[in-house]
C-alpha cells in the first residue's frame, strides 16, 4: 500500500509528508487530511473521474438549458445516470453527496416508470431539473475543494499542476457559486503564489494567469487579487518577454479594469496601451485577439489622453489588420474590436481614419459607435 501511495505522489511532496510524519511535526488527523488531498490527485482519479465528471456535467447542463422533447429527455436521463455511476465509483465517493444522488436516482426511476405505465413520452419536470443541478453543483464543489487543496501544497513544476489548473478553469466556468467556492478554499491565493515564483515554467504561467482571469469573473476574485498585490504581478507578466503569458495577463487586466465596476484606476497607461497594441500584432487566434482587444478597450477608457496615443500608434489599422487575419475574425472578436475602435472616436479625425482604412465589417461596426459620439 505504501509503495502504491508513494508512486502516485511527486518526489517532493512524498518526501515532505514522510519527513513530517517521522519527525512527528504533524498530528495524525492533519496527516490524514493532507494524505487524502494528495491521493485524490493521483493519476487514477485524473485519468478517469475528473475528466468524466466535467465532460458529463457540461453535456447535462447544456441539455437542461436546451429544448425539451422525448428524444432529448431520454438522453438526459441516460447521461444523468452515467454521471451518478461515475461519481459513485470514484476513489472519493465517500466524500460526495449521497443524499442528492439518491434523490436524483429516485426521480429517474419515477419518470421512467410513469412513462412506461401511461404510454406517454418521457417528459422532464422542473423539479427534476432543480435536483439534477443541485446534485452536480454539490459534486463539483467537492472536486473544487480537492483542487484548491492540491494547489496549496504543490510545487510550480509538479507533474499534475497543469492538469489541476485546466480542471479548475473548467470547474469555475460552471457558475459564480463554484468560482466563489474556489476563492474561499484558497485557490486564488495559491495560484497567485505560483505565478509570483520566477522559476515557474512559461506554459504553467499561461494557465495560472488564465485561472486568475476566470476567478476574477466575480467581484470577490478581483478584490482578493488586488488585496494580495496581484496587480503588480499581472502588469509584470503583461510587459514580460513571453507573449503567451502576456496575452493571458491581458485577460486578467480586462477583469480588473471592467468599466462597470472600476476595481482599479491605472496610473501611466501609455506603456500599457503600447504593449497591448504590440500584443495585438502577435495575435493569431480569435481567442487571443479577444483577450487583448478587450483589455485595450477597458484601459483606454481610463484616460482621455488615450485617444491621441492610440492615434499616434496606428491603433485602428493594427486592430483591423489583426481582425482580418485567418482564424481571428469571429463574431465575438468583431464586437470587441469594434468597441475598442470606438473607445477613442470622440475625435473626428479618428472617425475618418476608420472610414479610410476600415473596409471590413468590424470597421462598419465601429462607425456605428462613432456617430453616436460625434
Amino acid at each position: 500500500w505504501a509503495h502504491l501511495v508513494i508512486s502516485n505522489f511527486s518526489t517532493q511532496l512524498t518526501s515532505e509528508i514522510i519527513k513530517n510524519v517521522v519527525c512527528k511535526k504533524l498530528k495524525i488527523a492533519q496527516f490524514v487530511n493532507r494524505l487524502w488531498g494528495f491521493l485524490c490527485f493521483s493519476d487514477r482519479i485524473y485519468s478517469g473521474t475528473m475528466d468524466h465528471v466535467l465532460r458529463t456535467a457540461s453535456s447535462i447542463f447544456a441539455q437542461l438549458g436546451g429544448p425539451a422533447n422525448p428524444s432529448t429527455a431520454k438522453e438526459l436521463l441516460d447521461r444523468t445516470t452515467a454521471f451518478i455511476q461515475i461519481v459513485e465509483s470514484s476513489p472519493c465517493a465517500h466524500q460526495l453527496p449521497k443524499y442528492d444522488t439518491n434523490v436524483v436516482r429516485l426521480q429517474i426511476n419515477d419518470l421512467q416508470r410513469e412513462a412506461a405505465e401511461t404510454g406517454s413520452p418521457l417528459t422532464i419536470t422542473n423539479y427534476f431539473t432543480i435536483v439534477v443541478r443541485k446534485m452536480i453543483e454539490q459534486v463539483l464543489q467537492v472536486f473544487c475543494k480537492i483542487i484548491a487543496r492540491y494547489l496549496t501544497e504543490c510545487g510550480n513544476k509538479d507533474r499534475l499542476v497543469l492538469i489541476a489548473l485546466e480542471h479548475l478553469i473548467h470547474l469555475v466556468l460552471f457558475g459564480d457559486d463554484l468560482c466563489l467556492e474556489a476563492i474561499q478554499s484558497g485557490a486564488l491565493h495559491s495560484v497567485l503564489k505560483l505565478v509570483r515564483q520566477a522559476s515557474t515554467p512559461p506554459e504553467t504561467n499561461k494557465l495560472l494567469l488564465r485561472a486568475l482571469a476566470v476567478l476574477c469573473a466575480v467581484s470577490k476574485g478581483c478584490l482578493s487579487l488586488l488585496a494580495l498585490g496581484g496587480l503588480e504581478v499581472v502588469l509584470s507578466h503583461l510587459t514580460g518577454n513571453h507573449v503567451g503569458s502576456s496575452i493571458e495577463a491581458a485577460g486578467v487586466l480586462t477583469q480588473l479594469t471592467n468599466p462597470q465596476h472600476s476595481y482599479v484606476q491605472l496610473q501611466n497607461i501609455g506603456p500599457i496601451l503600447v504593449r497591448l497594441l504590440d500584443l495585438i500584432d502577435e495575435c493569431t487566434t480569435g481567442e487571443t485577439l479577444l483577450l487583448v482587444s478587450a483589455a485595450l478597450a477597458n484601459v483606454s477608457l481610463q484616460d482621455p489622453a488615450a485617444i491621441d496615443l492610440l492615434y499616434r500608434h496606428n491603433a485602428i489599422i493594427r486592430l483591423i489588420n489583426a481582425y482580418n487575419r485567418q482564424e481571428c475574425s469571429t463574431i465575438f472578436v468583431q464586437e470587441q474590436v469594434g468597441l475598442a475602435l470606438s473607445s477613442g472616436t470622440a475625435c473626428t479625425r479618428v472617425a475618418f481614419y476608420i472610414l479610410r482604412f476600415g473596409k471590413t465589417s468590424v470597421a462598419i461596426y465601429a462607425i456605428c459607435f462613432v456617430y453616436t459620439k460625434l
